[in-house]
């Protein structure tokens, strides 16, 4: 095979191999320049995180914007704790919660009797 027909087999390939390629995925968010922590053994970070569907799809480098396209934010090296919610009461401040009747904003006698109706008949 002479130089020429070998440059004309390697431009082909490439391209066909290029055309092969599947196009990014569509997320709903992908965050970027963030420390995201992944509560693996070694307590690695990664810089990207995938977000699609209220679900974690991936997590890893700059590379996975490759793969993935969607809205981006770039978080200015924040740190990112997938999965952390500190959803704990304490029982006598939930309690107490519950039986609060939130009339901000409403400015007639008859919002706010209309108001304190509701809040009563859900204590019930």
């Amino acid at each position: 095979m002479n130089k020429k027909a070998a440059i004309a087999a390697v431009i082909a390939l490439t391209s066909i191999l290029r055309a092969c390629e599947a196009p990014p995925q569509p997320v709903d968010l992908i965050l970027t320049d963030a420390r995201v922590y992944r509560a693996d053994r070694h307590d690695s970070l990664s810089s990207t995180l995938v977000i699609d569907n209220g679900r974690i799809l991936a997590a890893g480098d700059a590379s996975l914007l490759e793969r993935f396209e969607g809205p981006t934010r770039a978080l200015q090296g924040r740190l990112v704790l997938p999965g952390f919610h500190d959803a704990h009461t304490h029982l006598i401040y939930g309690g107490r919660q519950l039986m609060q009747c939130d009339l901000s904003g409403l400015f007639s006698i008859v919002a706010i009797q209309s108001k304190l109706a509701d809040c009563d008949s859900a204590l019930d």
